[in-house]
């Protein structure tokens, strides 16, 4: 199934028409001012580039090769958790067809690297309650990996103290086998150190910034934001696979210690998953990737309760081939639905490789408050310059993209000191069955915010323009 997935993902590598700015600027990680970001993914890519020249597939490889790999350690956590190899397998399963998952795992983008060591996090943490040794310091290295890749996985900073206070009387930490492991253990969080050390960090300052609009507002918006999250969920995930999670859920909730322990541990994950994703105030569900194994492990579970039950027994073929199909539907419905967000401004971009290489090139891209056009110079191979806090002149030329602005109103106030000449344009679309770049309707703004699942059959139309400025005479 693994290896499935693999040649089946490293097939679609060129799908995506481009790529989104999270990415774009994690490929550059190395040279970059912008300081929300981790080097663990970069890190992939630098070694994914050993076998393609192309940075943009390195990237992509490496989420591919990590999404590949996450059904092996997937398949681990619910044979851990469910004590049944075929429970397990459909576990593996319904995680591989996932539609989100296969989204991000041809991306440049950290979820399924991340996702990949939160599922082994989970996997350790489930061995160590069980009673593996030195599962506390694995535990430690495997959440220092993850948050290497994503700062979310210091989530299990606290399970792996936890681990090691369960096993303080027959594991002691001051034995020098011990000790060589938490040196070990201690390494990606020493490299994770010298990295913010050196680069900084920039999630609080999100933070702060996103609950500055009084309290009364901050706490609605965050309350509109999780209750979002929840209500969508059957649709991100399918709701063949929500109802057998419920299912499971509730077999495992009355279930043994073992996997009533199981259930709490996944409901405190969410809990406090949501809450983190609530307060950053950015509704997409990639973020929330890594819950999505732990409700497979239920579905898992799910799938053999739902097909013992007598009336169902005539049905199991029937059952599993719909369930697969809603998931396989969806998955290819977003593949090839919501591959265009920034092709546009990727070709145009792209354009300017090898044409008008003397004159000044300006965009309106920027990333929040950094002022940087990443993806227009990524894929342009050039300097790029922010307009409008580079005054243009005479001779230069200027990329404008409808996610960045109204062309229109653009081009009319170059108008007024210019003379304007269109250079070409360029056209691309998504419908945006999952959270994607919103340009329909143009206000409010719907990127991110929760509103845009109203909006998810709606067709989101891309567009750039160049345009050539030239003395007026």
């Amino acid at each position: 199934m693994s290896l499935a997935a693999l040649a089946i993902r490293a097939a679609m590598i060129g799908l995506n028409q481009a790529e989104y700015t999270d990415g774009i600027i994690q490929l550059q990680a190395w040279n970059t001012p912008v300081v929300f970001f981790p080097p663990g993914y970069p890190a992939l890519a630098w070694l994914a580039g050993l076998f393609t020249p192309n940075p943009l597939y390195a990237g992509r490889l490496a989420s591919i090769a990590a999404s590949a790999a996450s059904t092996l350690v997937m398949f681990g956590l619910a044979r851990c958790i469910l004590r049944n190899d075929a429970e397990a397998l459909w576990a593996a399963a319904f995680w591989t067809l996932s539609p989100i998952l296969n989204r991000w795992s041809i991306r440049v983008m950290t979820d399924a690297a991340f996702t990949f060591w939160f599922i082994a996090c989970c996997w350790m943490l489930a061995e160590g309650w069980r009673g593996r040794r030195h599962a506390a310091p694995w535990l430690m290295l495997l959440a220092g990996a993850a948050t290497l890749t994503r700062y979310q996985g210091l989530y299990f900073v606290p399970w792996a103290a936890a681990l090691a206070w369960r096993a303080r009387k027959t594991d002691s930490p001051f034995q020098p086998a011990a000790l060589a492991r938490w040196a070990l253990a201690a390494i990606p969080w020493l490299l994770l150190a010298g990295w913010v050390v050196s680069h900084g960090f920039g999630h609080a300052g999100q933070f702060i910034e996103r609950a500055s609009y009084g309290l009364g507002v901050t706490l609605l918006l965050y309350y509109n934001m999780f209750e979002t999250f929840v209500m969508y969920w059957p649709w991100a995930i399918t709701h063949s696979l929500f109802l057998l999670g419920v299912i499971g859920w509730t077999a495992l909730s009355l279930g043994e210690g073992e996997e009533r322990g199981f259930a709490g541990f996944a409901l405190i994950t969410a809990l406090v998953f949501l809450a983190v994703q609530s307060a950053f105030l950015s509704f997409q569900y990639r973020y929330l990737l890594p819950l999505l194994p732990l409700w497979c492990v239920a579905a898992g579970r799910g799938w053999t309760r739902l097909v013992s039950w007598r009336p169902m027994a005539r049905f199991k073929a029937p059952a599993a081939g719909l369930i697969l199909a809603n998931l396989l539907i969806m998955t290819a419905a977003v593949l090839s639905l919501q591959r265009g967000a920034f092709g546009d401004l990727a070709q145009g971009a792209a354009y300017f490789n090898t044409v008008w290489k003397d004159a000044r090139l300006l965009s309106m891209e920027r990333y929040g408050h950094y002022p940087i056009p990443f993806k227009t110079g990524f894929w342009s191979k050039r300097d790029v310059l922010y307009y409008p806090a580079e005054e243009p002149r005479a001779g230069d030329v200027i990329l404008l993209s409808n996610t960045s602005c109204d062309i229109t109103a653009e081009v009319e106030r170059l108008r007024e000191r210019f003379t304007v000449s269109k250079l070409g344009d360029w056209r691309t679309s998504t419908v945006p069955l999952l959270p994607d770049i919103m340009v329909t309707p143009e206000n409010p703004p719907l990127t991110s915010n929760p509103p845009c699942m109203g909006f998810r059959f709606t067709p989101q139309q891309y567009y750039t323009v160049a345009v050539r400025l030239e003395a007026k005479p």
